[in-house]
């Protein structure tokens, strides 16, 4: 039981900094509207490199290799979710690329310009919420009822394998200071070594 309640906890305590960050976008975009297009770019690039190093390299590649791949053993059912939830995750990546894409298009001068950067957030923001609430609301009871204290002693001995950097941001520091300096400490522990 100790196994499981950590590392549902924290995955549910990553979810919740993904969508954090997922909602610090849709501000940024709702601030760039009410200011002529002048989005804060510096910040926004923070978020998308957050959202390439830690769910893509770390909380994804955790939950297909350990939640994902027991759950299949132990709940032949589950094989066309898990799928499915796989294939979200690749598109989660397209996605964010396509957010950064649209960002090298805003130009200050333009405020239309600013429109195809607020929908690639938005469909990023929509796909990334109704992922995590099928894992939620699906994955996390089926794995529940089926997982071994055996198999939530590897996950949760995964997942506390790493920390999620927006642990680590201080109530009082400032969220570009906060996300440049989670930016680079994720793409330190992300490089390939030599």
């Amino acid at each position: 039981q100790a196994d499981m309640h950590k590392a549902l906890g924290i995955i549910s305590a990553e979810h919740r900094s993904i969508a954090a960050v997922l909602s610090g976008m849709q501000e940024l975009v709702r601030e760039a509207r009410a200011h002529q297009g002048r989005v804060n770019t510096p910040l926004l690039l923070h978020m998308i490199d957050y959202l390439r190093s830690f769910p893509a390299t770390l909380h994804h590649p955790k939950e297909e290799a350990h939640l994902f791949r027991l759950l299949r053993q132990r709940d032949g059912t589950a094989g066309p979710l898990l799928s499915e939830l796989e294939r979200q995750h690749t598109l989660e990546a397209a996605l964010v690329e396509a957010v950064a894409n649209a960002l090298t298009g805003v130009r200050p001068a333009n405020p239309a310009s600013l429109e195809p950067l607020a929908d690639a957030v938005q469909r990023l923001a929509g796909a990334v919420w109704e992922h995590m609430s099928l894992e939620e609301m699906q994955v996390v009871p089926a794995a529940r009822r089926h997982l071994e204290p055996e198999d939530w002693k590897a996950v949760a001995e995964a997942f506390t394998a790493h920390v999620d950097p927006l642990r680590e941001v201080n109530a009082g520091e400032p969220l570009t200071a906060a996300f440049a300096r989670i930016a680079a400490s994720l793409l330190a522990s992300t490089a390939p070594r030599g």
